[in-house]
């Protein structure tokens, strides 16, 4: 039976792929061979067995359900194969004929594919570029088939991708032939032979060239109707620029060793030249060229046009690996305000190699999240060596900068690079330019330092309650396991007298030990990170793990033992009474080191560290001074940085990342505030996570991938619902995807971000998602008349689960994306 079954089924499969290409070719209008009852007396099957074998093959979305009377089945393969740009929800709903719908799909795409205006797009075509863009335009469309061109500019600058986007530009309005084409000769290449260089320009007649028996087209006469682009015009020689300035200026050629027939030239020339047009070196070949266009270094564009190269060579890097990238404003001013010698070419090399850097970070380290987080760490020493003078530069980046509506910005490889800036977002280029979607990195590690603080934080406030009570509430062989794996190690025996800090322990591990399900608490990665960080821990760990087998308990997992670590780890930290650290990053010479000075006066406590900031002080070099602080003094309470400036309102990432500590940051604090902080570290021994909550809006952050910074609300959702509830799902990795796939479906729908439509959301479609991986989904009853009624709205969330089923490995059922929709439906009514 086991065997027939999938044969049974992969049959079924082969019918309905064919019988979709089929029906293609007829403009569906013979679907018999989609049905069921069709392809059972095709298959020559039951039409029971049939159906059973289609609702399977629904549920694996490897076919596509057309609703109606009768209900079409679609290979989905096949289809996509037909309809490449399309997007099919699995199930379509009844609104009229299949043809109908499929053309429309297809006139959609096609649509949304025309191309736009190819040299408005160039970035800065309203700014820097807005000359050069008129110029090229005038040249492309100037009757019959355009004029002679010549561009110059500096090397790396994108003259020869102006070039081609000049070519694009007259294709798209019909001012070349259809058959035209864009060839480009690379003159350095041919400067050593004039010959073989006017051959391959000219074309060249019979016995012009030794053994040629018979003549060839050159290149002029190859691009007829197209673009002939010469890139590096400055080194044809004076004859070869002679030959040329006689085209472009009649309009007729000679082909080497025919000069006695003259040919029309029916082409047009673009030539590009790192040398100024009144060099010497083409001054003849200058001189009858009816346009010149100049393309200003990127010294000259505005910082608003570097942020725009920037998120087009970034959102491409993310394309490249299919994985989504997010950097801190206070990095990309970094980026924005370095030397760019070699111009766009340097800067996309400097991008692509941050971008590799971070890569291989990720891919070698454990990450709790599928973004990639760019940092300080990943820039070169060109970008992270340059002083950070207050100049115009500085002020105009920095203003830029603080009209992005978050700290973070995410470039994902399903979307293309857009800027949202606020309105008063200052304007170098006018037009509003691609928009980011926003977004902050994800906690790593400290997930789980970050959870078991905030618990161990919770019971400080609880009742104390013997150790006796406390053991008799677990099994005897339980607790002995304990003493006997902690033994030999005093300071964390000790620790675990706390009785609050034991009955946590325990209760952890007899939970485990009954649960005995395989689901990790910690992510393999995150164990194998706190493996390599914490080996003392994860020996006692495992230690552990032997004495509750010889004890005769049920073995521990594996999965438990790098939470048990941590809690070791965090359990010693708890109950040592260490103070937070501070440093000082301000503006101005000495005035860091005099605030650090004052404060520690007042608490008579070396506990705040100052960086001095001049004029000269470059981001490098306090890097450099905050790690080494970060590594010299007893951070084990933390990090805090108080600071007025970019770009280091980042820096405690950047700390965290590097050392491990945990850092926090606050910026623009007041003196008030700061001494209130540091006395509360001084005599109080509180808590970094305390000290935050007594700064106006300095909550630690919980970032995700979804571009929205999340509330406390949401994050108590997440870390006390979530978490103790989810079975299969990593909690934090759920949020983060779910998150990502809510705010763009909240962007479609054009509805703002609550916590209550997130809160029904993540909630619902967690669990969701672990009774589709148990193979339990629910029924919708009454499905097809949901899905005609919300066909619209289903669609949209069918477009944006994708990328949840790609995360997970499942295919998500239309009647659970029936549940979902309704979530929408009174946030959607209410917008109307």
């Amino acid at each position: 039976m086991s065997q027939t079954v999938p044969r049974r089924l992969d049959r079924v499969l082969a019918l309905i792929r064919e019988n979709t290409l089929k029906a293609a070719e007829l403009n569906f209008t013979d679907t018999i061979g989609l049905t069921a009852s069709g392809l059972a007396v095709e298959a020559g099957l039951d039409r029971t067995n049939v159906s059973k074998e289609l609702n399977r093959l629904y549920r694996q979305g490897l076919v596509i359900k057309c609703q109606g009377k009768p209900t079409l089945f679609l290979h989905r393969a096949a289809l996509a194969s037909l309809f490449p740009q399309a997007f099919f929800p699995g199930t379509i709903p009844c609104t009229g004929r299949l043809s109908d719908y499929l053309a429309s799909q297809n006139t959609n795409d096609a649509q949304a594919r025309q191309p736009a205006d190819s040299l408005e797009a160039v970035i800065g075509s309203n700014g820097s570029m807005k000359q050069a863009v008129r110029q090229a335009k005038a040249a492309m469309l100037y009757p019959p088939r355009g004029i002679h061109t010549l561009i110059t500019g500096s090397a790396g600058i994108g003259k020869l991708r102006f070039a081609k986007t000049m070519y694009e530009y007259a294709k798209q309005h019909g001012h070349l032939a259809p058959e035209g084409k864009f060839i480009v000769l690379n003159c350095q290449d041919h400067s050593g032979s004039q010959q073989l260089l006017m051959a391959q320009l000219f074309g060249y007649g019979k016995n012009y060239l030794p053994g040629a028996e018979k003549g060839r087209y050159g290149l002029i006469e190859q691009a007829k109707g197209g673009i002939l682009c010469l890139n590096g015009v400055q080194k044809l020689s004076p004859k070869v620029q002679e030959l040329l300035a006689t085209l472009i200026e009649k309009n007729t050629f000679c082909r080497m060793g025919e000069s006695a027939v003259v040919r029309e030239g029916e082409t047009t020339i673009i030539a590009t030249t790192t040398e100024p047009a009144d060099s010497p070196s083409i001054e003849r070949f200058v001189r009858n060229m009816p346009m010149l266009i100049a393309l200003p270094d990127l010294s000259d564009r505005g910082p608003r046009e570097i942020l725009e190269h920037l998120a087009l060579f970034i959102s491409r890097e993310s394309r490249c690996i299919k994985l989504p990238f997010c950097i801190h404003r206070d990095v990309l001013s970094c980026l924005l305000q370095a030397p760019y010698p070699g111009q766009i070419g340097e800067l996309k090399g400097c991008v692509k190699g941050i971008c590799s850097l971070a890569y291989l970070e990720y891919m070698t380290d454990s990450h709790a999240s599928s973004t990639i987080e760019i940092g300080y760490r990943h820039l070169p020493l060109s970008v992270t060596g340059i002083s950070l003078t207050h100049n115009e530069k500085y002020a105009q980046t920095g203003k830029l900068l603080s009209s992005l509506r978050s700290d973070y910005l995410t470039f994902s490889p399903e979307d293309p690079p857009e800027l949202s800036l606020s309105p008063n977002a200052p304007d170098d280029d006018p037009r509003s330019g691609p928009e980011f979607p926003l977004s902050t990195e994800p906690l790593q590690i400290t997930d789980v330092g970050s959870y078991i603080n905030r618990c161990v934080d919770r019971i400080r406030s609880v009742q104390s309650i013997s150790m006796e009570r406390l053991r008799a509430s677990f099994p005897p062989a339980l607790c002995q396991a304990v003493d006997h794996a902690l033994e030999n190690a005093p300071r964390y025996k000790h620790a675990l007298e706390n009785p609050r800090l034991y009955y946590g322990f325990l209760l952890h591990l007899h939970n485990a030990l009954r649960r005995q399900d395989g689901n990790p608490t910690v992510s393999p990665d995150q164990t194998g990170h706190i493996r390599r960080t914490n080996p003392q821990e994860y020996g006692l760990a495992l230690k552990l793990q032997s004495e509750l087998s010889e004890s005769g308990l049920t073995s521990l997992p594996d999965s438990e033992l790098g939470f048990i670590a941590m809690y070791l780890y965090l359990s010693i930290n708890w109950t040592a009474e260490h103070n937070v650290e501070f440093i000082t990053v301000f503006h101005g010479e000495g005035v860091s080191s005099g605030t650090a000075a004052f404060l520690n006066g007042a608490v008579r406590l070396p506990l705040v560290h100052g960086i001095n900031c001049g004029p000269e002080t470059s981001l490098g070099q306090v890097l450099e001074q905050a790690t080494a602080i970060a590594q010299s003094v007893d951070c084990t309470a933390g990090l805090l940085i108080f600071t007025d400036m970019a770009p280091f309102t980042d820096l405690h990432h950047h700390l965290t990342q590097l050392t491990g500590i945990r850092a926090e940051l606050i910026s623009g604090a007041s003196m008030p505030l700061m001494l209130r902080l540091v006395e509360k570290s001084a005599s109080e021994h509180a808590s970094l996570i305390a000290l935050m909550s007594e700064a106006p809006g300095a909550e630690p952050e919980t970032r995700s991938l979804s571009g929205t910074v999340t509330t406390s609300f949401l994050n108590r959702i997440i870390h006390e619902i979530l978490s103790p509830s989810l079975t299969f799902l990593n909690p934090g990795k759920a949020a983060d995807t779910l998150l990502h796939v809510l705010n763009k479906t909240l962007a479609d729908l054009s509805l703002s971000y609550s916590d209550e439509i997130a809160l029904k959301f993540i909630f619902h479609t967690a669990h969701m998602l672990e009774r589709v991986i148990k193979g339990e989904p629910l029924n919708y009853p009454r499905l097809k008349t949901f899905i005609n009624q919300h066909s619209a709205l289903m669609s949209v969330l069918e477009r944006r689960l994708v990328y949840a089923e790609e995360v997970f490995g499942v295919p998500i059922p239309a009647s659970e994306k029936a549940y979902i929709t309704e979530i929408f439906i009174p946030f959607v009514e209410d917008g109307r």
